[in-house]
């Protein structure tokens, strides 16, 4: 966009379809010129990634980006000892993000880090591969994203006037379902023989007792009150097995985002030609950010399981936004009963698997939190 002259025809062109700001123009554009120096405005960390917030005063680009980095902690969660094994995380991202939140997601990039908060961009890699990402080169390599406006994230879009109520709870249970026929039908890769069946119910869930015992050791008060939990979840999968390997063989087990919560959810208002003549709730898009991609068996996951964080999470802020928990819970079943619907999934028969996967999410939200 610093190219083309503002008076011109190719400008205004441009303008008018890109919703008619020039915000919005210089957005369609920032991809085309991310390279240079850029200084980290905010830093989040967790046990083997980062989230970069960066910007480049120059050119007035603000990006988002995320590396995976060396775990110093052991654990049977990560595998970030070795360069290689980061850059196979971010190209399994790479192969889903962009369906669960299309436009945000540009390419990978090489970073190198410097002094004093700064940080210098390569050449953006549009086609990511494992030729084309190459750790022997000094460089480390980040995922990169466009900055969302925070306002946009769904935990803060909740109360009564804007998403908490009747008409956004079943605008959400319809794009979470949309979102995940997209995933289901564009994703190219083919199922890992085995992944989704009972005994990979079984691993995982003694992976994670096993994460989730060592966790409440650290909280001695709470640990009384929650050590009954794992053997209660056994006694449920072996209880519900039959249940659990029929939908394994009715090919209920599909790549899925892995990590629905309303923080990493973001809510998007079209651009003005897009929002023409739409109704209020439907002038947004919805973008699911940062899906699971460091185990496949996290992300190769029954869709009820996807569902399962997001329905916890949305009553519990829902309570946050001043709802009473009678309305909470008929908002947060108004979601559930619209999405299950979209999904063609029968309510009733779902129920006792729906309590399993959503035990099971708090137990994983207590240990990665």
């Amino acid at each position: 966009f610093h190219y083309i002259p503002k008076h011109s025809k190719q400008y205004r062109t441009l303008l008018f379809s890109q919703g008619g700001t020039l915000h919005s123009l210089q957005r369609a554009f920032t991809h085309l010129h991310i390279g240079g120096h850029y200084r980290i405005e905010k830093k989040i960390e967790s046990t083997a990634a980062t989230i970069l917030y960066i910007h480049n005063y120059k050119t007035s680009t603000r990006l988002c980006l995320k590396l995976w980095h060396k775990c110093e902690e052991q654990n049977e969660l990560y595998d970030t000892n070795e360069p290689q094994k980061c850059i196979e995380y971010l190209l399994t991202g790479w192969k889903v993000n962009p369906l669960s939140a299309p436009g945000v997601y540009l390419g990978i990039v090489p970073v190198r880090f410097n002094r004093n908060k700064r940080l210098t961009l390569g050449k953006l890699i549009h086609q990511p591969n494992r030729k084309t990402l190459n750790p022997k080169q000094g460089y480390k390599y980040a995922i990169v994203m466009k900055r969302l406006q925070e306002s946009w994230i769904l935990d803060d879009q909740l109360s009564e006037d804007k998403f908490g109520n009747k008409e956004g709870m079943v605008w959400l249970g319809q794009k979470i379902a949309d979102m995940h026929f997209r995933i289901g039908t564009q994703n190219t890769e083919k199922l890992p023989p085995e992944i989704g069946n009972f005994h990979t119910l079984q691993r995982k869930l003694r992976l994670n007792i096993h994460e989730f015992e060592k966790a409440l050791v650290q909280y001695p008060d709470k640990e009384n009150g929650y050590t009954s939990i794992g053997e209660k979840m056994q006694d449920a999968l072996l209880f519900y097995a039959p249940s659990f390997q029929q939908r394994y063989q009715a090919g209920c087990i599909k790549r899925c985002h892995g990590d629905l919560k309303t923080t990493n959810l973001w809510i998007r208002p079209m651009s003005i030609h897009q929002a023409k003549g739409a109704l209020p709730n439907t002038a947004f898009e919805l973008l699911a950010l940062d899906c699971v991609d460091f185990l496949p068996e996290f992300y190769y996951i029954d869709i009820l399981s996807d569902i399962a964080m997001l329905i916890a999470d949305i009553y519990a802020h829902l309570l946050h936004h001043s709802h009473t928990v009678l309305q909470a819970q008929q908002l947060t079943d108004i979601f559930l009963t619209n999405y299950l619907h979209a999904m063609r999934e029968e309510e009733q028969e779902i129920k006792p698997l729906l309590t399993y996967y959503i035990t099971e999410k708090a137990m994983i939200c207590a240990y990665m939190g």
